[in-house]
Order: structure tokens, then sequence, then C-alpha cells
């Protein structure tokens, strides 16, 4: 009579009730002297579970884990691998190639590591066009597209993991390169932002940048073959990188033959640059103003402060140089990597 009223005479809500009052390890074991599996195989959907997470395979392991603990098991790895594996199909290749790798000692190690790629790429650019053809989702430019037309880390490790592509061309394709100012660079063979010609579409020095348009007119453009011409002019007078300045920079050859009109501006990294030189510039003021009420607070020698302040105005100076150095060093390390490993594919 009293677990009626309690369940309001519902014989669901009275088990429902005597159910929650166990704990887990004991719902576990009231399943199973029932003969009732608690546990949940979702089997293949864990593959859509971690292409949906975009999560690696240690995090997975974790989330394997943790489900465990709540009665949900997953398909194992080597079962989801293989899921993985069908699905795919022939769609990706992987392969080892020869990337350089930072040691802690401060050189560099070559040694394979997995790239993945589509191997019919313009075949899936072609079929995902005439899709979205069918379905009326392309984007018509003048009301037509023409048939022969589809619009669509370190030098060694680019070498590395996009040389693959470059001999898939069986239509005309209009490519595009997206990438922050350093990819930018080492992709058509600059030597950087510090160089004295950073710019990867015109021929302009580093000053005449902040110099109004009106004031210094505009610059030549640069082109595929005049940064090959440049790069070849800078070989044949030695590879002096401190003389890079005399070839507009073309330190290296372009690797891949997009012209530079199809070169996509870094914007994000663009603002985050006059940004951070806003921001430093701010912080430079506030430090001064700091160093001046602390002298006029303090007995200090007011001739030693001035010196020190000096010095201080000159740390930015010294920090560039240091960046610079360090990027010539960056760079030689990264084309004698690229050496080596085009010395062994030609042994090979």
């Amino acid at each position: 009579m009293c677990n009626d009223k309690v369940s309001g005479e519902e014989p669901s809500a009275l088990i429902q009730n005597e159910v929650l009052v166990l704990n887990d390890e004991e719902r576990r074991a009231l399943l199973q002297k029932a003969g009732i599996s608690s546990t949940i195989a979702i089997g293949a959907a864990e593959v859509l579970i971690k292409a949906g997470l975009v999560i690696p395979w240690n995090k997975l392991r974790l989330l394997r884990r943790w489900l465990k603990s709540s009665g949900i098991s997953l398909a194992g790895e080597e079962r989801m691998r293989e899921i993985s594996k069908q699905i795919v199909g022939d769609n990706l290749k992987g392969e080892l190639a020869p990337f350089s790798f930072m040691l802690p000692s401060g050189g560099e190690e070559i040694k394979g590591a997995p790239v993945i790629y589509i191997p019919e790429l313009v075949a899936k650019i072609v079929h995902l066009l005439e899709e979205n053809e069918r379905t009326r989702r392309l984007t018509w430019h003048e009301g037509f597209i023409p048939a022969s037309e589809l619009h669509g880390d370190s030098v060694t490790n680019l070498h590395a993991a996009l040389d693959c592509f470059k001999d898939q061309t069986v239509y005309t394709i209009n490519m595009f390169i997206c990438g922050d100012f350093e990819i930018l660079s080492k992709m058509y063979g600059l030597s950087g932002a510090s160089g004295c010609y950073p710019c990867p579409y015109c021929i302009i020095h580093s000053e005449m940048m902040a110099t109004p348009l009106s004031v210094r007119g505009h610059a030549a453009q640069r082109t595929l073959e005049t940064m090959r011409a440049d790069h070849q002019r800078y070989v044949s007078a030695g590879s002096i990188k401190r003389d890079a300045q005399k070839f507009y920079n073309c330190i290296s050859p372009p690797i891949f033959d997009i012209p530079v009109s199809q070169v996509c501006p870094p914007g994000l990294h663009i603002t985050l640059g006059i940004f951070t030189k806003m921001f430093n510039l701010l912080e430079a003021v506030c430090c001064n103003l700091d160093l001046e009420l602390a002298l006029h607070a303090t007995d200090v020698d007011s001739s030693s402060f001035s010196k020190y302040s000096l010095e201080l105005q000159n740390l930015p100076l010294l920090q560039a140089e240091l960046e610079e150095a360090q990027q010539a060093q960056e760079h030689f390390q990264q084309m004698w990597s690229w050496l080596v490993v085009q010395r062994e594919i030609h042994e090979l």
C-alpha cells in the first residue's frame, strides 16, 4: 500500500524510484542478473564521432575510457581503423616523406614522416564542380564559366609535402595560394619579412613602404619570370646571403608555377602586425613615462639615467638584428637540409 502511494499506483514509476536509489555498481549488477546488457556498442558511428569532433587518436582513447565508465563501449581502435580505411578507399594516399625536425641541441634531423594527399586531385575537383552545377550551387561570373577553365612550414617540409601536386594538371585550373607571410615568402623563395625587398607582389624597398604612393609612385610588379631571373643572378653571384638585396631577396626559386596575382593577401596577419606595432609603440611610451617619473622621484644622476634611457631605446634595434640573424641561420639550415634530401633522391 505504501509503495503504491509513492509510485502513484504506476508500476513503472515504482521501479524507476527504486532504481534511482541504487548507485552505478548496484544498477549494473542488477541489470546483469536480469540478463540485460548495460553496454551500448556504437560501432562504425565512432568514425563519424572522431571526424565530427576533429580529435586525434590519443584523445579518442581518453573519450573511450570515459564513456566505458558509464557503460558505453565504443569500437576498438583496430576495428575503427579498418572502417576508416574502407570509407576512405582510394580517395587518399599516404606515404613517408623526408621532413626536417629541430633537435633540442639546436640542429636538424631529417626523417620520414607521414604525408596524406589526394592522388586524383583534379578528378575530385571536377566531380565536385559537376555536382554543384547539377544542384545549381555554382557562382557564375558574368553569366558563364569557360568550358576549359575551372575556378576552384620550412622550405624542406613544403617541398616534401607539396611537390606531389605539381604535375596534376589535366585541366586548366586557376589555383590560389593562401598562408601567413612567412609561408608565402618561402613558397616564392624570398628571404622573409626582414629583407630589404620583402613584398611578394612588387619590388619595393622596405624603407619606402611608409612613403605615400603619391610621392614614391608605383613599384615594379613581381612575376614568376622575374623571380626566377633574380634567383639565377643570386646563384651566379655565389649565393651570398648578405648580398640578397641586390637580387631583390630572391634566394630560392618559387615552389609552384602559380602567378603572384593569385596569392591571397594574409589579411589576418597584416592586421595583427599593425596592432602589434601600435601596441609596442604604446608600451614604449608608457615605459619612458615610468622612467621619467622614477627619475624625478629619486636622486639618480640625470646623465647616467639619460644614458640608460638611450640604451633602452636602442634595445628594439638590437632585437631586430638578432631576429634577422636567427632567420638567416634558420634559412641556411633549411637550405642545407633540402640539399641533403635532394642528393639522397638523386642517388636513389
